[in-house]
């Protein structure tokens, strides 16, 4: 059987299809064995499709803010670990950053925080970014972690709170 993925309802049928047909026991039909089958965009939107059918769609991603003093840094990472929002949290610096500001150009020597987690933590790690963080307007940027081992995945997920990791495509 096979559905339009080009219309919304066509991409909604097709995801609960796909479900319905590949429902493993562990849960997590939507995990990232089908974007080895698909192509990347054809897996992002079942990614979409499964969240809007509220079936659990695991991805891990990479969440980096920046301060101006590592301590602020350390601080964040460590509650944010505490928490088990995040499963590591890497920190470089310092960097240079030139950046517009009211209207002037500024520069300032800073450090950066790479954490990864969940997909579906985003919004708490967010949350407690911004109750942590000394800036106006921090910057908070999260990526999906498209190609990754297997192993690292599973380990990300479990000290996320996940109970079992997706099924990589390389089996990695």
């Amino acid at each position: 059987m096979r559905f339009s993925e080009s219309r919304p309802c066509g991409r909604a049928l097709y995801a609960l299809y796909y479900l319905l047909t590949n429902w493993k026991a562990d849960g997590n039909a939507c995990g990232r064995e089908f974007a080895g089958s698909r192509s990347p965009r054809s897996a992002r939107r079942l990614f979409r499709n499964c969240q809007r059918l509220g079936v659990q769609a695991t991805m891990v991603i990479s969440v980096s803010t920046t301060v101006d003093k590592r301590e602020v840094l350390e601080q964040i990472g460590r509650k944010l670990l505490e928490k088990r929002l995040v499963a590591c949290v890497q920190i470089s610096g310092p960097l240079k950053s030139v950046y517009w500001w009211k209207g002037c150009i500024e520069e300032a020597d800073e450090w950066i925080g790479v954490m990864k987690t969940r997909s579906e933590l985003y919004s708490e790690v967010e949350k407690e970014v911004k109750a942590l963080h000394p800036y106006d307007v921090p910057e908070i940027v999260a990526v999906e972690v498209r190609n990754l081992s297997h192993t690292y995945e599973k380990w990300v997920l479990d000290e996320t709170g996940g109970s079992t990791a997706p099924v990589s495509p390389s089996g990695t």
